[in-house]
């Protein structure tokens, strides 16, 4: 189930002055995939949509170094240093991540001033999840070259710098082009425009066991909202920290 709407790559916005196909605010007729979410002391940007925040975010993806698995509430649960490595090595190989080729000229204006004040050496190139092969030319339309032709045609970077609106020319690797994909390919069904509204367990048990019913909502829609109910043997709640916490807490209550 997927709040949000799909963006096949030609739908995308083309700037953010379209306010309609860029913010997500159904209720204020607002369908695009960029959220944002207001707390007290924090503000957190996010992605609605098949795909969720990789759809919008900028493609750039930074192991974090080692002291952060050595501090915070977090850091005697498990070896993490032993642990996390072969998740991120997963990750990298499935959204295609390599060193970024392309550097414009806000990279060497940092480079340039990097070096000006005896730092030149912390400047590096970024891991990204972008489509820049070898030998190719930009925008150019190849085969799928991440799961041995089984993942869509893709075509190359062209340094647009349009990624945070979503890339339209299939550059970026979002999950609607690997994982999500591969998982329709494979008979996988995605409801789009769908929100959860409840979870119950099935047959009276309290612990699932007979399975849960699920009833949802279409997510654009104000007036004519069409509830469904699905069944399943077991649910996987993934509507990232934000989106999972509000619905465990709102079926807490």
């Amino acid at each position: 189930m997927e709040m949000g709407r799909r963006w096949p790559p030609d739908s995308l916005p083309h700037t953010s002055w379209s306010i309609h196909r860029w913010f997500w605010r159904p209720k204020l007729g607002l369908r695009g995939f960029f959220n944002m979410r207001l707390f007290r002391h924090v503000t957190i940007l996010h992605g609605c949509a098949v795909g969720g925040g990789s759809i919008t975010f900028a493609g750039t993806l930074l192991p974090p170094p080692e002291k952060v698995w050595e501090s915070g509430t977090w850091s005697g649960l498990a070896d993490w240093k032993a642990e996390m490595p072969q998740h991120y090595q997963t990750a990298a190989h499935m959204l295609g991540v390599t060193e970024n080729k392309i550097l414009g000229p806000a990279d060497h204006l940092l480079k340039t001033a990097a070096e000006s004040v005896g730092c030149g050496a912390t400047f590096y190139r970024t891991k990204v999840a972008i489509l820049q092969p070898a030998g190719t030319q930009p925008g150019q339309n190849i085969p799928d070259p991440f799961f041995g032709g089984e993942g869509p045609r893709r075509a190359t970077c062209t340094a647009c710098g349009g990624c945070i609106m979503g890339c339209r020319y299939a550059a970026k690797n979002s999950l609607d082009f690997n994982y999500l994909y591969l998982a329709e390919k494979y008979g996988a069904r995605v409801f789009p425009e769908t929100k959860v509204v409840n979870v119950k367990p099935l047959g009276g048990s309290k612990d699932g066991s007979a399975g849960y019913e699920v009833c949802t909502v279409k997510s654009t829609a104000w007036i004519r909202r069409q509830p469904r109910r699905f069944t399943s043997r077991a649910v996987v709640f993934s509507a990232s920290a934000l989106g999972t916490l509000e619905l465990l807490f709102r079926l807490k209550e």
